[in-house]
């Protein structure tokens, strides 16, 4: 059974980009936008460098600020489903061909999910911003002043943008345009001016497997367990990758193993299915926006896969006369849940027994695009590979997923703070301990960008490509 959740995540990613040909990330200002009122513009010039989408800068962050007691209400409040975009920048950085609004405002359902009455509240959406962006004035500016207006009295979403802009002035980066279909939808204040925030870094991938650093994200979750079983992971992947690979030091397939296992542990610990619970669907304090799929094709070199396949291949063997594999035994040891006759979950062995191949029949990353798009079955596939033989990812929160990206010969993810009562998240109550959290020896500066041990991967040697891809339909059983 795949990792995939099917119940729809309330901080999924609003706006998916289902663009099979994305091109580099860059920063764009008023010079290089034509204007379109609502709408992101496209770079005048945008020529793809990559199947990966490439990037240029690497200390990217994200901040999402949901607005409990900014309210929905009135008639035109009811057609309102969940996610809409009301309101957002022209000025913005480019994933490929998408424009990514330097902020957004949105439409958040309830945990309980949108009623006929409506029920939604505001989201205040920002990124991905530089270190000095989230620091400056006007940063700070559009977020007090949005706060001001929507907590004081009912007001539409016209009025709000036009009062806002006004105040924050014409030089502002976070001046936004209404989407003129919910310009009359009414905001109206409720009892608290109480807000949740989630944060987003730029994360290096070599990070996850080796960095303390990463393991420290976790500080001041509600479930303390939760960094101990991130810091076990580590450990089990650092053990295997010395004992079965033939590259002890390779950074890439320490992270690899390490968010695979962690993963597969947290899913056990959590529950036997993970699909009886919507609940336990939201535990994630750091959720890793990945799956093993993209990291496969986007990050992995041909070495790397076949190194790991070999991994695969011993940790998962059965021991003599039915005894565990060595992974299983594993599995048991870390789980917590009491339930020490837990099997090894098929998803975990489908990675190397049905991915890593399909890999091998390329000789350079690809990026992953959804070829079958299915609320509860979504498929995903490379181009030119047969949509027959499309996969699902080994993930939860599969719309929540973002596109590796690359910077040289080093790959990035993002990583999402979710507890706003986590030491690295960035709280609006303790804005002037933001600096110190972004700083060089932060917690979030640390890793923005990171610097790895003196290790060496090996060269990303080339595959002889397959000619001739199988028509067969590869199914997880």
């Amino acid at each position: 059974m795949p990792l995939t959740s099917p119940y729809l995540d309330k901080d999924k990613d609003k706006d998916k980009d289902k663009s099979k040909d994305l091109k580099p990330l860059a920063q764009h200002t008023s010079a290089d936008l034509e204007p379109s009122g609502a709408e992101c513009c496209l770079p005048k010039s945008s020529g793809a460098t990559g199947d990966v989408i490439q990037v240029e800068e690497v200390d990217k962050i994200g901040i999402e600020i949901e607005i409990p007691s900014a309210l929905f209400s009135g008639r035109k409040a009811k057609r309102l489903t969940g996610d809409e975009v009301l309101a957002k920048s022209s000025q913005g950085y480019y994933v490929g061909s998408k424009c990514i609004p330097n902020i957004e405002l949105q439409v958040e359902a309830p945990q309980g999910g949108m009623t006929a009455q409506g029920g939604g509240f505001v989201e205040i959406v920002f990124g991905p911003l530089s270190k000095g962006e989230v620091l400056s004035h006007s940063f700070k500016q559009a977020v007090s002043e949005l706060k001001g207006l929507l907590l004081q009295n009912p007001i539409s979403i016209n009025d709000l943008i036009t009062q806002y802009n006004s105040l924050i002035g014409h030089a502002s980066i976070y001046r936004m345009a209404v989407v003129d279909e919910y310009k009359d939808v009414i905001i109206s204040p409720g009892k608290s001016d109480a807000m949740a925030m989630q944060t987003n870094i730029m994360l290096d991938f070599r990070a996850i497997g080796e960095s303390a650093k990463v393991a420290d994200l976790f500080d001041g979750a509600r479930k303390k367990n939760d960094k101990v079983r991130f810091i076990k992971a580590q450990t089990l992947a650092k053990k295997w990758q010395e004992e079965h690979g033939d590259t002890p030091n390779n950074l890439n397939i320490r992270s690899f193993l390490t968010l695979l296992i962690f993963q597969t542990d947290y899913c056990m610990n959590s529950g036997s299915t993970m699909y009886d619970d919507e609940d336990k669907t939201n535990s994630f304090p750091v959720f890793f926006r990945t799956s093993p799929e993209d990291i496969i094709f986007s990050i992995l070199s041909n070495a790397e896969v076949e190194e790991l396949e070999r991994i695969g291949a011993k940790i998962n063997q059965p021991g003599r006369r039915g005894t565990p594999s060595i992974a299983k035994k594993a599995f048991v040891e870390l789980n917590t849940s009491g339930d020490k006759g837990v099997a090894i979950t098929t998803p975990f062995k489908a990675v190397f027994t049905d991915i890593i191949p399909l890999r091998k029949d390329y000789s350079e990353n690809r990026r992953l695009n959804m070829v079958v798009e299915d609320d509860d079955w979504p498929q995903y596939a490379p181009d030119g590979m047969d949509a027959a033989r499309a996969f699902p990812l080994t993930m939860f929160w599969e719309d929540c997923r973002r596109d590796v990206m690359q910077k040289g010969h080093n790959h990035y993810i993002v990583a999402e703070i979710r507890e706003q009562r986590m030491n690295a998240s960035l709280n609006w109550k303790e804005y002037d301990q933001w600096k110190g959290k972004l700083a060089k020896e932060g917690t979030i500066g640390s890793l923005l960008p990171y610097t790895p041990s003196a290790t060496k991967a090996p060269a990303r040697t080339s595959l002889p490509v397959k000619k001739g891809l199988p028509t067969k339909s590869m199914k997880r059983r």
